[in-house]
């Protein structure tokens, strides 16, 4: 039996309220980096190049590349309390010194890039535990719903905040006016840290049966987690056309800080109401054509950033759109992830089976930005070439790329649980 199954209807509805809480302190920062957006546009202020720009976005999954599975292994040894609440203040003092970035002088865009490492590291140890948490208290039948309405709580919060932050920076804005916004996303996470602390811990993940290598290995021999965790590296290769997009759009489009920050707020708005409908849904349609479904749009997400062209005054609009639309299906994509992710962790190894999974999402991740990173720092594509009539640039071609590798994924699709439930390893949807 779940540990969520001795706890009463009160207490876990007690329990997602704060878990929802947390997220709504600690999101502030996760989007502030996490949608690149007000990286990038602090990064050029401070004289960032384009590869630079580029390669800001990747430290995230770098980080969880390289640190994922050993933090999960830590987390089995100090326990999860002790792991969030160091995530948290590391999380804290990252955002702090990245504010203060601008008075290093020459070494300000160096100090930003340490300070996304460290943040990012943060939010590894974090992830460690925030999933083993939310199993605690949430029934197999309570995730979907779960994880939609959580996101949809915390998106509201988020675009307008962004909006907001946007309208405060206008088209160019002052340094200072970031350095500030960076500070109060950082103080957000001592909240995050209150509501964490309301949370139950499972008597089964405070155990530490497995030490990191037999927990490893354990996951490693799940199939069907292997499976999943192949296809979504791959998924998340093609995801890296977004943060392309926003690099495209601010250094070759020439838009504003106050109207990428509008766009990005559209794309919050697609999210919110993706979040919303996750699960009516998943439970209308299936996990399997949910799935289907939420491939196939992504695929069209991709195609639709090859339309876009420089020197048309209706393009922002249309930006606005693609982003609106993807906002909706990479909220779908996020949940999808997190309920096959919690049905796929074996009991007693549920910390070490996310942090398996989310190793080759950041894999995915990594590899995708750093391509588009070392294609735009060796400049191997012609800035400028003609598909027949239409006029394209080096980063049309980095979206096609990456609709080729989405529309490729397609092959690996048997080998997710979703579309394939075989139950000779443990799976319990």
């Amino acid at each position: 039996m779940n540990y969520s199954d001795q706890l009463s209807d009160q207490q876990r509805k007690q329990y997602r309220s704060s878990a929802i809480k947390s997220t709504l302190f600690g999101c502030v920062s996760e989007q502030l980096i996490g949608s690149n957006t007000l990286l990038i546009v602090y990064l050029v202020m401070l004289g960032g190049s384009d590869s630079l720009s580029m390669f800001s976005t990747s430290i995230g999954s770098i980080a969880a590349l390289l640190l994922v599975i050993p933090l999960a292994a830590l987390t089995n040894r100090i326990g999860i309390r002790f792991a969030y609440r160091m995530a948290c203040l590391g999380s804290l003092a990252s955002l702090f010194l990245m504010a203060a970035a601008p008075y290093f002088g020459r070494a300000a865009c160096s100090t930003i890039l340490i300070c996304c490492l460290a943040y990012s590291a943060a939010q590894c140890l974090y992830s460690s535990t925030w999933y083993p948490l939310c199993d605690a208290f949430l029934r197999p039948n309570e995730r979907g719903s779960f994880f939609g309405t959580m996101r949809f709580t915390y998106m509201t919060l988020n675009a307008g905040l962004l909006f907001l932050f946007g309208c405060l920076m206008g088209e160019k804005p002052p340094v200072w006016i970031i350095q500030l916004i960076l500070a109060f996303s950082g103080l957000t996470m001592l909240g995050r840290m209150y509501y964490l602390n309301q949370l139950p811990v499972s008597p089964d993940s405070e155990k530490k049966r497995f030490t990191g290598w037999t927990a490893l290995q354990i996951s490693m021999r799940n199939s069907m987690l292997t499976g999943f965790s192949t296809y979504s590296c791959l998924i998340s290769i093609s995801t890296a056309t977004i943060p392309a997009a926003l690099v495209f759009m601010k250094t070759q489009m020439n838009l504003g800080a106050f109207t990428l920050m509008t766009i990005t707020s559209i794309g919050m708005l697609g999210s919110i109401t993706g979040y919303f409908m996750v699960g009516p849904t998943m439970k209308k349609i299936g996990i399997r054509k949910f799935q289907l479904l939420t491939h196939v749009s992504i695929i069209l997400i991709i195609l639709m950033f090859l339309l876009v062209r420089q020197g048309n005054r209706f393009m922002p609009y249309f930006l606005g759109g693609i982003f609106f639309y993807k906002g909706f299906f990479l909220a779908f994509l996020s949940c999808f992830n997190s309920t096959q992710m919690l049905s796929l962790a074996r009991p007693g190894n549920k910390i070490m089976a996310m942090a398996y999974v989310s190793f080759f999402n950041s894999l995915g991740a990594l590899t995708g930005r750093l391509m588009v990173t070392m294609t735009l720092a060796l400049g191997v594509l012609t800035p400028v070439w003609k598909l027949g009539s239409l006029k394209m640039s080096n980063f049309h071609f980095i979206f096609f790329f990456f609709l080729m590798i989405s529309i490729f994924s397609l092959l690996l699709l048997p080998q997710t649980p979703a579309v394939v439930p075989r139950h000779k390893d443990y799976y319990n949807p």
